[in-house]
């Protein structure tokens, strides 16, 4: 018998003091109703708990949730633009958004993942991007590679500001992305900053 049915049965009735077992029952609906799903560019959910940044939510904010995940923390670090790489062959995909550090040394970028270099990230997502592009399921995902003959090929960094961001979904920068999750993706913040510390 599973944890919560055995509470449930002694809640129901079955022990000398069914009341001391209500708030186990209030915890599990509270539970469910915390999570929430976020919407990935590949088409998949990702159930996380909001304010939890955890390996779940981390992808999720970093498969397409990023525009979203970008502007809250820009908003939180008083930037002025997004970062934004842009698959330019067959038209215009955002590939990720992030924020460049305006308190920081230059080049410092903060995503889900906390705060790294842009040129190894630019490089890594270039290495990673040139070894899926035979016949790969990247395009289907999003990434739109179009089996360029090395990663940065069809590539461009722009930097948007933010409230241009904030309208993405209409603009056709836009087409691809899932529904961005705009409210529940800023729980995420704070958390975040915790972890790559204030300047």
């Amino acid at each position: 018998m599973q944890v919560m049915d055995i509470i449930r049965e002694k809640h129901r009735g079955a022990s000398d003091n069914p009341g001391r077992f209500a708030a186990h029952t209030r915890a599990e609906a509270d539970l469910a109703l915390a999570e929430v799903t976020l919407q990935s560019a590949g088409g998949y959910g990702y159930t996380v708990v909001p304010g939890v940044l955890d390996s779940r939510a981390r992808q999720a904010l970093s498969e397409g949730q990023c525009v979203a995940f970008a502007v809250a923390v820009a908003e939180r670090l008083d930037a002025d633009t997004i970062s934004v790489l842009v698959d330019t062959d067959g038209g215009d995909r955002i590939c990720h958004a992030w924020v460049e550090r305006p308190d920081g040394p230059e080049g410092r970028m903060v995503d889900s993942w906390g705060e790294r270099d842009v040129t190894e990230y630019f490089d890594e997502f270039c290495d990673n991007r040139s070894e899926g592009c035979d016949d790969c399921d990247g395009c289907a995902s999003g990434w739109g590679c179009d089996s360029p003959s090395d990663g940065e090929q069809g590539l461009d960094l722009r930097y948007i500001p933010v409230a241009q961001m904030r309208e993405i979904e209409s603009q056709p920068l836009g087409r691809g992305l899932p529904r961005q999750s705009w409210e529940d993706v800023r729980s995420f913040v704070e958390p975040l900053m915790k972890l790559v510390g204030e300047r």
